[in-house]
């Protein structure tokens, strides 16, 4: 998908902004901007510097938010605050290396695609074709920036292991399980 001037210019911004912050905490910068990308549709929606839609509170606080889950099911949610992109970058980056998710920055710092898969499987997104739609965007921001490096494609044994965590109930033993295969 082409991306609008103003799309770009924040995607621009976001990626001279995230860069180090990324490379020092151990995360791809791929992952980060195809996340944001999926998070903020491309920064068109945004809370407070949240640029990854993180739930919780962030060092600005937090903000409720009511979202339509389907047409008869409304939720209430804590989105965090943040005061600066930098800060919920930050916060991002510290999400995505620590708790379930650390194994991730220790097993797969340096292949984009199974980073975001072992996170997916880990539970920090829902959707049942997340890493798809991160490997999709990451084409659309290598495009955009000029920068070929930042594309990320599922590789047909990662794809598989998509296809088995997709249909398992539990997820992320499922994913602990396959990742000491």
């Amino acid at each position: 998908m082409p991306l609008t001037n103003e799309q770009s210019e924040r995607l621009r911004e976001l990626a001279a902004l995230a860069a180090p912050i990324c490379a020092s905490a151990g995360v791809p910068l791929a992952v980060c901007l195809a996340q944001w990308a999926i998070a903020t549709e491309w920064g068109n929606i945004q809370v407070d510097f949240n640029l990854f839609t993180l739930r919780g509170a962030g060092d600005a606080g937090t903000q409720t938010v009511k979202l339509a889950d389907g047409p008869r099911r409304r939720a209430v949610t804590h989105i965090a605050r943040y005061s600066s992109p930098h800060a919920a970058v930050r916060a991002y980056c510290s999400l995505v290396t620590s708790g379930r998710y650390a194994e991730a920055k220790v097993r797969f710092s340096d292949d984009a695609a199974r980073f975001l898969v072992y996170l997916w499987g880990a539970g920090y997104a829902r959707a049942p074709h997340y890493p798809e739609e991160c490997a999709r965007a990451s084409a659309d921001i290598a495009s955009a920036l000029e920068a070929p490096y930042l594309a990320f494609k599922l590789d047909r044994a990662t794809k598989a292991l998509c296809g088995r965590l997709r249909d398992a109930p539990r997820r992320y033993e499922r994913l602990l399980e396959e990742m000491k295969a």
